[in-house]
């Protein structure tokens, strides 16, 4: 396994998590639970906040969202604002490896 001690959390694993995905819960629950037993630092974007957001608020269902935010805090995961700086990084990473989608490398 690779050893890590920071992790970006996309916005499929919140759903999954968060809406308790029969297909994928059980990992998705096991990563969050490696990571905080490990002291590992998650980490999201505003995107994925938005992301995560639309549905619930489409299909008013609120309940998701307060989940989603509670879980936000519970895990400490730290939520970044995407700035030039990270732009920039996105960019070059999506310039070395070609299969990057622009969301993922951000």
């Amino acid at each position: 396994m690779i050893e890590f001690k920071k992790a970006f959390i996309d916005t499929c694993l919140f759903i999954y998590f968060v809406e308790e995905n029969i297909h994928f819960i059980e990992k998705v629950d096991g990563f969050f639970k490696f990571c905080f037993s490990n002291d590992i630092e998650l980490t999201t974007s505003t995107i994925s906040v938005m992301e995560f957001s639309v549905k619930p608020y489409e299909k008013r269902k609120l309940e998701i969202i307060r989940r989603f935010k509670e879980l936000l805090i519970d895990f400490e995961i730290r939520t970044y604002n995407i700035n030039m700086e990270i732009a920039d990084s996105a960019a070059k990473l999506r310039s070395k490896y070609k299969w990057l989608k622009g969301m993922d490398a951000i």
